[in-house]
C-alpha cells in the first residue's frame, strides 16, 4: 500500500546515501513506515567486504533516521528544501542479523517525543519477520 509522498519531496539526501525507496504508511506525528531495496551492486559493498558483503550497521541506523525525517516533515508539512535534520545522540543500537545484498528492508519509525525543534524516536528494520535492527535516536529539524 503505497502513499503519495515522494522520498526526494520530503529529505534532501540523494545518491549514494539516500536510504528510503518508498514510504508505505505513514500518520504524521505518530508513526512512518518505508522500504528500501539493498540493491546487489551497491558500491559499499566493494569494501564491505568483497567477498562476505554485508550492508553496514550504520546504514542501518542512518536509514531509520531518514525515515524519521521523512514523517517530521510529514507532520510538519514542509519539505525538502525547508529542512535540515542533525542527528544529536544515538540512545541506543542493536544490530539482530546482518543486511544481506537482495534484501528488501521494511522499516518502521515511531516519533515517541517532540519538544520544539527536537525528536525522539524508535525505529526497527525487518525482513520479512525477521529483525534485523533497532535504533532509538534524538534529532533536531532546523529550518534552512
Amino acid at each position: 500500500m503505497a502513499t503519495d509522498y515522494i522520498v526526494k519531496d520530503l529529505i534532501p539526501h540523494r545518491d549514494p546515501i539516500l536510504l528510503v525507496d518508498e514510504i508505505v504508511a505513514a500518520e504524521p506525528s505518530k508513526f512512518i513506515k518505508a522500504t528500501k531495496l539493498v540493491k546487489e551492486d551497491e558500491e559499499v559493498f566493494k569494501g564491505h567486504f568483497p567477498s562476505h558483503p554485508v550492508w553496514p550497521g550504520v546504514y542501518a541506523v542512518e536509514a531509520i533516521a531518514q525515515t524519521g525525517a521523512c514523517l517530521v516533515n510529514i507532520s510538519l508539512e514542509k519539505c525538502a528544501k525547508d529542512t535540515i535534520f542533525y542527528f544529536m545522540s544515538v540512545d541506543s543500537a542493536k544490530f539482530r542479523a546482518p543486511i544481506l545484498p537482495g534484501e528488501l528492508l521494511e522499516m518502521e519509525v515511531e516519533q515517541i517525543k517532540m519538544r520544539g525543534t527536537i525528536f525522539k524516536f524508535s525505529g526497527h528494520i525487518k525482513v520479512g519477520d525477521q529483525l534485523k535492527a533497532e535504533v532509538a535516536f534524538t534529532a533536531k529539524v532546523e529550518d534552512v
